[in-house]
């Protein structure tokens, strides 16, 4: 009977202490991100992205355009991507 209360009352804190911890986390998406970092610059690049922790910056920019974002690459044809909202 002691054991089941102790493991019931370590059960029991350990799910307080997950919700206390996770309910003040904002995680911040890959979309967020690249929309912070070309409103404060003015734009992006491949390389600039890598910068904050994304790798994959074109997936991002067509996910962005799924969803309505006005972003486009400014560069000509056959030069590294720079993207910008429009």
């Amino acid at each position: 009977m002691l054991l089941i209360g102790f493991i019931l009352g370590m059960t029991l804190g350990l799910l307080i202490g997950l919700f206390i911890f996770n309910k003040c986390e904002a995680s911040e998406t890959e979309q967020d991100k690249v929309t912070k970092y070309i409103h404060k610059n003015g734009s992006i690049t491949a390389n600039q992205a890598k910068s904050i922790g994304i790798n994959h910056v074109r997936s991002v920019v067509c996910k962005m355009k799924r969803e309505g974002k006005a972003i486009h690459n400014v560069n000509p044809l056959g030069q590294k991507a720079k993207y910008e909202f429009k």
